[in-house]
């Protein structure tokens, strides 16, 4: 333990690499135990321990000497760890090119309307956050993805403001509801 911490000193206050290479050598096949565990997946168990040491390297500072390292270490791989199966359970429940129901509904409404005069009238009145979707959309033809993409947000927040700003067209009856499509309307 005393060891460990010797070790850690010595990287965080002169950047020694030998003291680092030690510190991995002692530590890394416990961390690997531990994220094989976790993980039951030996690749991304090797890639968690990787993520920990580059996570060392980056906040070395941060890490009290006085405590033990073994433990810090196992909470940062513990906490890619979680991160890892969050991003992937994400990954899983909505594949890329799925949508829900209601996604659906809102894409078939959006390819219904065709830009006309009428409606680039409708969608100018609106304010900026919902314009450029539904010009993006409508005028354009770029899939939620596609527009997300071009604004640098989330395809779900772009096909929420895509649904809002439909929404608001219908309310403020500068489209028909059909136009619409019943789907958006219920």
């Amino acid at each position: 333990m005393a060891r460990l911490r010797k070790l850690l000193v010595r990287y965080r206050t002169k950047r020694d690499l030998r003291a680092f290479a030690s510190l991995f050598d002692a530590t890394a096949p416990q961390l690997l135990r531990i994220a094989t565990y976790l993980t039951s997946d030996p690749a991304l168990a090797e890639d968690l321990v990787q993520e920990t040491f580059l996570t060392l390297i980056a906040r070395a500072d941060q890490c009290d000497p006085s405590r033990p390292v073994t433990p810090w270490l196992a909470g940062i791989l513990r906490n890619h760890a979680r991160n890892t199966t969050r991003r992937e359970n994400r990954r899983r429940a909505a594949p890329l090119g799925t949508e829900s129901g209601r996604e659906a509904d809102l894409d078939a409404a959006l390819d219904g309307l065709e830009w006309s005069g009428r409606i680039a009238e409708a969608v100018a009145g609106l304010p900026e956050a919902y314009r450029s979707p539904l010009v993006l959309r409508l005028r354009h033809g770029l899939a939620p993805a596609e527009i997300a993409e071009v604004l640098g947000k989330a395809p779900g927040t772009v096909r929420r403001i895509l649904h809002r700003g439909l929404t608001t067209l219908a309310s403020r009856r500068l489209i028909h509801s059909q136009e619409l499509g019943a789907a958006l309307l219920r």
